[in-house]
């Protein structure tokens, strides 16, 4: 299953309109970022996959190297302690941390109504507050900024 495009090979910075649906039935998303298995490399890589929930105001788990949740952090961003259980982002063990993810997902998708609620009414700063960061970061007009990545306003 696609949920982006099945083009793996063409960087995807440009947001689909046609994907708001992922958005709007879901209550956070799963992001596998470029680079994870240490063995492969050093540093840390923030591709636009993090930064599509961000303008969704989307909370999210990242799927990737150790840190760079506490990257985010250091760049302005909020992360979404205690609603989602970040200590996986601290794991050197690529397996270990892997498995940490699965389980926070597999909890996150469990919740009850009344979580769900709480969840969400929690949240709703932070992601604001993300989505204002990144707006903020261009120059231009805001909604000229927006239509520039293919996108109508995506505010909650």
């Amino acid at each position: 299953m696609f949920l982006d495009t099945p083009e793996l090979y063409v960087n995807q910075v440009q947001v689909d309109n046609n994907l708001d649906y992922h958005y709007e039935n879901t209550y956070f998303s799963v992001v596998n970022e470029t680079n994870y298995f240490k063995d492969l490399g050093e540093g840390l890589f923030l591709s636009e996959k993090v930064f599509k929930p961000i303008l969704r105001c989307h909370p999210f788990i990242i799927v990737s190297r150790p840190y760079s949740l506490v990257k985010l952090r250091e760049l302005g961003y909020k992360t979404f302690s205690p609603y989602i259980d970040e200590s996986y982002d601290n794991e050197q063990d690529d397996y270990k941390r892997l498995l940490m993810i699965v389980e926070e997902v597999k909890r996150l998708s469990n919740i009850d109504s009344n979580q769900l609620s709480e969840f969400l009414t929690g949240l709703k700063e932070m992601v604001e507050h993300n989505y204002n960061l990144l707006i903020s970061k261009d120059n231009t007009n805001r909604n000229e900024f927006i239509t520039r990545l293919g996108i109508n306003d995506v505010r909650l």
